[in-house]
C-alpha cells in the first residue's frame, strides 16, 4: 500500500531547505518501501533514529500512518479519531522587507483561529 507524507522545510525556522529534506527522503525513503506499516511504532522509530532532517522524517512517518490507514480502507481523519470538524492550523509571516511581512500580512487577513473571536486581522 502506498501511502503520502509531506515535508515541509523553512531554513528561517529550522535551518532546513527543500533540497536537504529531500535528500534526506532519497536516502531513508526506500528503506521503507514494503515495510508492513502495521509496525508502525517501530518504523518510526527507525525513521527518527536515522533521520537527518526533522520535516524529511515527519514526511516519512506520515506516509507511514497514510498507508496503514489506505491499508484499513479508512481516511487518515478517521484513524486518528476524526472528532474536529476543522482543521486547525497555523500561518507564519516570513521576514523579509517590511513590504514583504505587510503584503502577506494583508493575504493572510482572512486566517482565523479558533479562540480568536473574529479572528486576526
Amino acid at each position: 500500500m502506498r501511502g503520502w507524507g509531506e515535508a515541509a522545510p523553512l531554513p528561517a525556522f529550522n535551518g532546513e531547505t527543500q533540497d536537504h529534506a529531500l535528500d534526506a527522503i532519497g536516502r531513508s525513503g526506500p528503506g521503507l518501501v514494503g515495510a508492513d506499516v502495521r509496525a508502525f511504532r517501530q518504523l518510526a522509530e527507525r525513521i527518527f533514529a536515522e533521520a537527518t532532517s526533522a520535516s524529511a522524517a515527519c514526511a516519512l512517518e506520515t506516509a507511514v500512518f497514510d498507508a496503514l490507514a489506505r491499508a484499513n480502507g479508512t481516511s487518515l481523519r478517521s484513524f486518528f479519531g476524526g472528532a474536529e470538524e476543522q482543521l486547525v492550523t497555523d500561518v507564519t509571516i516570513t521576514t523579509g522587507t517590511a513590504e514583504d511581512a505587510a503584503r502577506e500580512a494583508r493575504d493572510f487577513a482572512a486566517f482565523r483561529h479558533p479562540q480568536d473571536q473574529g479572528g486576526r486581522t
